[in-house]
């Protein structure tokens, strides 16, 4: 037995296939994304949204500000060696340099934070 229950909906048709839209609906009768009254802050928000989710801007939020300049460097020799611009050794050269730098700037920062941790524990307990 099926049992039908009247479930409000949203007013609006779908471009696509013309069928109506599940969404649900708000005081206005339209869901979040068909409301006219809401139109200018859905393109801001998509604006927004866009910009914060390219993958350079994300990828920027992860490096470390003392690793930008390397990053910048080597997204150079990558495009040079893209346009056969650099010979590839010389770019594998910097490469392995570049990954070297990194992991020592890692290790110091390891170790800088070790050490913040123990003072704040001597001082603790001091």
């Amino acid at each position: 037995m099926v049992i039908d229950s009247p479930v409000a909906t949203c007013r609006a048709v779908r471009k696509k296939d013309g069928t109506p839209c599940a969404g649900i609906p708000m005081p206005s009768g339209y869901c979040l994304a068909h409301d006219p009254g809401l139109k200018d802050k859905r393109r801001e928000a998509a604006r927004r949204g866009g910009q914060n989710k390219a993958k350079a801007v994300r990828l920027r939020r992860l490096i470390p500000p003392r690793l930008a300049p390397i990053f910048d460097r080597l997204e150079e020799v990558l495009d040079e060696l893209h346009a056969r611009k650099l010979d590839p050794r010389i770019g594998s050269s910097m490469a392995t340099v570049a990954a070297a730098m990194c992991r020592l700037l890692a290790v110091g920062e390891l170790e800088e934070r070790v050490r913040s941790l123990e003072e704040s524990s001597k001082n603790r307990k001091g």
